[in-house]
């Protein structure tokens, strides 16, 4: 099992690698002309290590996700595997990094089931905490969303199709699941009101993290826009950067949100910084992160190398 653990592991690490050399070549693209200045540079540098520590504090969510369904992970060992997993996002379908997850939970001696079941928790509060940050914004994930799929009421159908599919797949396995009593034990815990404190932490904590993205976001805008102060702006760009993230997340088979993000970052940034900035911002953006995600996923591997295997 482990042999095929390692070999399910180089397989999605090939094809990530792939996908994201891809994604580099797609953004820097758009900024080969680009003169970068000092400031660009700095501003650069300081948004990637703000978009680093958010893997730092997704750690720290998924512990408390892991310790809502009564299991414990050491933050150094979450960390690790975010860290890795993270990077098969780049695959086709936006699942990639979720299947590392648990391959590799599977390796620190985690149930898969639980694990799944955790990514779940996980979820949960990842999307209400981008609901809340994304508050002001609720116009602009409308009308994107409905751009992408060209009709409204063609998103409400693919829906319902999902709905329906889940539904189904939950109905036809539902001895399963029964006699497990997993579905069961996850909703009685859900509705345990000493649960609670822990949603809310995960919650708080992803806020944290996309008030971090939205500062990266802010320094960027203002080393490009002099007379854009990243401070004053900062309450719409943390806005503007949790919508376009949760399109990202909600469209599939966007690997990483390429695409439906640059889109809603462009028309919630050019009323603040103006078209031609807000274009250079979100290309800057992914191009800091891409090249970010390149490096914790090397930290990643050395700290896994490090850990023990169960």
């Amino acid at each position: 099992m482990k042999r095929l653990y390692v070999i399910v592991g180089v397989i999605l690490t090939l094809l990530s690698a792939f996908y994201f050399v891809q994604a580099i070549g797609k953004h820097w693209e758009s900024l080969k002309s680009f003169e970068f200045g000092m400031l660009t540079l700095q501003a650069m540098i300081a948004a990637g290590v703000l978009y680093a520590t958010t893997y730092l504090v997704s750690a720290a969510t998924w512990q408390r996700a892991l310790r809502f369904l009564g299991a414990t992970l050491a933050l150094g060992h979450s960390a690790a595997i975010i860290l890795v997993s993270q990077f098969a996002k780049y695959l086709p379908g936006n699942v990639g990094h979720h299947v590392g997850r648990v391959l590799l939970a599977q390796r620190a001696g985690l149930p898969a089931q639980l694990v799944v079941g955790s990514l779940l928790v996980d979820s949960l509060m990842v999307v209400l905490a981008a609901l809340l940050c994304s508050l002001p914004c609720y116009p602009l994930i409308w009308a994107l969303a409905s751009q992408r799929v060209a009709l409204s009421g063609t998103w409400l159908l693919v829906i319902l199709g999902c709905l329906l599919t889940a539904g189904a797949v939950a109905w036809l396995t539902r001895a399963h699941w029964l006699k497990a009593g997993a579905l069961a034990r996850l909703v009685s815990i859900l509705a345990n009101p000493k649960s609670f404190p822990l949603l809310g932490q995960g919650i708080g904590l992803y806020c944290i993290s996309f008030l971090l993205g939205g500062l990266a976001l802010s320094l960027l805008l203002g080393s490009l826009a002099p007379s854009v102060s990243p401070w004053s702006v900062l309450p719409e760009v943390v806005g503007v950067y949790a919508a376009a993230w949760l399109l990202g997340f909600l469209i599939p088979g966007a690997p990483a949100g390429l695409g439906i993000r640059e889109a809603c970052l462009l028309v919630g940034l050019a009323p603040i910084a103006g078209h031609d900035v807000a274009l250079l911002a979100a290309a800057l953006l992914r191009v800091t992160t891409t090249l970010m995600d390149a490096v914790v996923f090397a930290v990643g591997l050395v700290m896994m190398k490090r850990l023990p295997q169960a």
